[in-house]
């Protein structure tokens, strides 16, 4: 029986095709392209029967070693760590062949044939997909933007070896790929790219100066500059970026932050700042302190009167602020400091200078507030005190009084058991002078002062003031080195140099260490107390002036304030200021900036010309501030808002007015102060035993009287050996409240037994005042 022969035509294929009863059909097609891996439906699938390969083509035969090849590569069989070279070359070398014969000879489909519900034949072509298309047109939309990186690039894409219908080799695999044939943008393009990792913060441990901006805080710390001004301003100090604060305060910054700063110690000349190599005596330098009319300007000009060495004449005008006294040929030199308390920050500069204090206290009046001040500016300074009874001449001299009442301050004069040296004198008319003077060599013999002549100079500047014919003077005492003509010198944050040194009138070419002198030369009028430092070069003069620029605070007035935490003496007093017009603005301004009190800083936040706003009330809210209107008249609405806000406001028409509204304010917030008042002295001449555990003191009165109801202190020397309340006071068997002067009595006090014949006992009373402001 002869076959059958028939025509089938295919739609979009040509070529013949064996039928699989045997007959053959010619097929018409057009090219056409393929993605990697395209899906091919048909009624029945049906898998083509590989396992006689002498039936297949060369390029089907290689299709399939390519085929075979990916899926080793999809099991992660091919690819090892660093990839397979040879692998990956086979897979190349398949898509080159196969690419071009496929352009030379025509593709053969296999067709299958099947029926349908009616029993009639179906030709379906299986065509084997393309591997590689890299040029391919992609018919599926999520693949067209891996189609078009694909398209701009001549390497083979490893996403290419994988099958699209799944996600790309999981992250530990694609680090195995060799990095020369990984397609990165194909990969990145067809991936999510997961949460945004967010960096970990670091700590920063830095340097800084005395005083950074907080621009400057901001860079070193990593932060923002904003973050620092709210922090800063949730603790009341409003500052910009460009403002600096001081070390504490950035200090506490930092650590509110996480972070940790320490102060650079970055010094252009740090051969000012070692310590003085103490070789060869120097004579001491002697400042007077003291209240009011207890005769401390008498006293002085006694001493120079009698004693002040002489100058030439036809040299400089020797001011009086500091001068030398010459004593059995030794000299002595004294700084004299305003006794009125509105120098007392001159006076606290006297004594940080000064090796030995003359406190001076009248014998007749004894303590008084300025002496309090005067004692406690002692102490801070750590300077010797030598006690100066004054006025032994007057009337109602009492110095065993004036000993007394210092016990209340800790000091205890030797007459007392103490240490502190005493001399009573009187001023006025010259009575025991040289005893005062003897006293003062013993002093600065026991302190063993000495100084380095070869080092460069330093000193302190006591006095500044206009000299005819010369400009500018400077009253300075050296305190170490020797200080030369023409030397560069640095005093603050300005350079200069000496042109003349003037020792008593006289000029002279070098000045050694402790003398008073004036000298000429700078341009600038500094505040007494300013330090001065000799360096060797006018350039070395520029760099320490320009270091000591940026320790200096040039921060807005409210910057200088700390957190709560920053511990601080002063209370601050912030003001908003509001006026009718720029002149009244700025009267008003300078009268309050001239405010200067040892207890309280007065700090101008805002200025503005018109009328008061909520915008005013708000900044005066947050910075704690009180708010001053000049010639201005509030309305009732700011008022009340004002009022609800707890803010004060100020109003005034005279300027004058406006000081004391403010002072009043201040001492408002001041702490009260503890004022103790010595009722009388007393002194344990007998032990007397009470029961089997229990002591009794016998006390002869000495000072004043003994008043039960008061506190008592009991010291033996320097030692504070009770300090309180009494249980019991008792004359012979009787008790009783009080005892006056020469008056014995017995003293019992419940768990204490600790006395001594010769134990001193001061009765005093301790109050609570108001604090008033200097």
């Amino acid at each position: 029986m002869v076959a059958e022969r028939k025509t089938l035509t295919l739609k979009g294929a040509t070529g013949s095709f064996n039928h699989a009863r045997g007959s053959t059909f010619q097929v018409e097609r057009k090219r056409r392209t393929f993605n990697a891996n395209p899906v091919v439906k048909t009624s029945k699938p049906v898998e083509k029967d590989n396992s006689d390969k002498d039936n297949l083509s060369p390029a089907e035969r290689r299709m399939q070693d390519a085929r075979s090849m990916m899926q080793r590569v999809k099991d992660n069989k091919a690819l090892s760590i660093g990839g397979n070279d040879d692998g990956l070359s086979r897979l190349k070398e398949a898509q080159r062949q196969f690419s071009k014969e496929s352009e030379e000879e025509n593709k053969v489909v296999k067709v299958v044939e099947t029926k349908d519900e009616k029993n009639t034949p179906k030709i379906t072509p299986k065509i084997a997909p393309k591997v590689f298309t890299n040029t391919a047109t992609v018919d599926r939309p999520r693949y067209k933007r891996r189609a078009k990186i694909a398209r701009n690039s001549n390497k083979t894409s490893a996403s290419d070896l994988l099958n699209p219908n799944r996600k790309i080799l999981a992250k530990d695999l694609l680090n195995r790929i060799n990095p020369q044939v990984m397609d990165e943008p194909t990969i990145r393009g067809t991936h999510n790219r997961g949460p945004k990792v967010r960096r970990a913060k670091v700590f920063k441990d830095v340097e800084i100066l005395e005083n950074i901006t907080v621009n400057e805080l901001a860079t070193g710390l990593a932060e923002k500059s904003k973050d620092i001004i709210r922090l800063l301003k949730k603790n009341s100090i409003i500052v910009g970026e460009n403002d600096s604060i001081d070390f504490d305060t950035a200090s506490v910054v930092a650590t509110e932050l996480g972070h940790t700063i320490k102060l650079k110690q970055s010094h252009p000349f740090p051969e000012m700042l070692k310590p003085v190599n103490n070789i060869t005596k120097r004579q001491p330098i002697i400042t007077i302190m003291g209240h009011v009319d207890h005769g401390k300007t008498s006293l002085l000009d006694t001493l120079r009167k009698s004693n002040v060495v002489e100058g030439e004449a036809g040299g400089i005008t020797q001011h009086i602020a500091s001068y030398e006294v010459k004593y059995k040929e030794e000299f002595i030199t004294f700084v004299d400091t305003p006794g009125h308390e509105t120098f007392s920050a001159m006076r606290s500069r006297g004594a940080s200078v000064a090796d030995i204090v003359l406190l001076v206290i009248a014998g007749n009046d004894s303590i008084k507030p300025q002496t309090v001040e005067a004692i406690r500016m002692i102490k801070e300074a750590n300077a010797t005190m030598i006690v100066v009874v004054n006025k032994n001449d007057v009337a109602g001299f009492n110095a065993n009084k004036v000993y007394t009442d210092l016990l209340t301050h800790d000091i205890q004069v030797e007459s007392m058991g103490g240490n502190v040296l005493a001399v009573e004198i009187s001023a006025t008319e010259n009575n025991n002078i040289d005893k005062l003077l003897d006293t003062i060599m013993i002093q600065a013999e026991m302190l063993d002062l000495k100084a380095d002549p070869d080092a460069l100079a330093t000193g302190v500047v006591v006095e500044s003031y206009i000299q005819k014919g010369h400009g500018i003077a400077l009253s300075i005492i050296t305190t170490n080195g020797t200080l030369k003509r023409n030397q560069p010198i640095v005093i603050g944050s300005k350079a200069s140099s000496v042109r003349f040194i003037f020792d008593n009138n006289k000029a002279v070419n070098d000045i050694l260490p402790g003398k008073p002198v004036v000298i000429t030369g700078p341009d600038i009028m500094p505040d007494a107390g300013n330090r001065l430092f000799a360096v060797p070069s006018a350039t070395i003069a520029k760099e320490v002036a320009e270091w000591n620029k940026q320790q200096e605070n040039v921060a807005s007035t409210l910057a200088t304030m700390s957190f709560s935490d920053i511990s601080s003496t002063k209370v601050n007093s912030n003001i908003i200021i509001k006026a009718d017009v720029d002149g009244s603005l700025e009267a008003v301004k300078d009268i309050i900036n001239a405010l200067k009190y040892n207890k309280a800083k007065v700090n101008i936040i805002q200025t503005s010309v018109g009328v008061i706003t909520e915008s005013d009330v708000d900044n005066a809210f947050v910075t704690g501030s009180i708010i001053v209107a000049f010639n201005i008249k509030t309305s009732t609405a700011i008022a009340k808002y004002a009022e609800n806000k707890n803010v004060k406001i100020l109003q005034h028409n005279i300027i004058y007015n406006i000081v004391e509204d403010i002072k009043l304010d201040i001492e408002s917030k001041l702490e009260q102060e503890e004022i103790i008042t010595t009722i009388g002295t007393a002194e344990i001449i007998a032990v007397f035993d009470y029961g089997k555990i229990n002591k009794i003191a016998g006390a002869r009165v000495k000072t004043g009287m003994m008043k039960k109801d008061m506190l008592f202190k009991i010291s033996r020397g320097e030692k504070v050996l009770f300090d309180g309340n009494i249980s019991a006071m008792k004359k012979e068997k009787d008790e009783v409240k009080e005892a006056k002067v020469g008056v014995d009595v017995g003293l019992f006090i419940e768990s204490f037994n600790n006395y001594r014949i010769g134990d001193k006992i001061v009765c005093y009373k301790k109050e609570m005042i108001s604090a008033k402001l200097d």
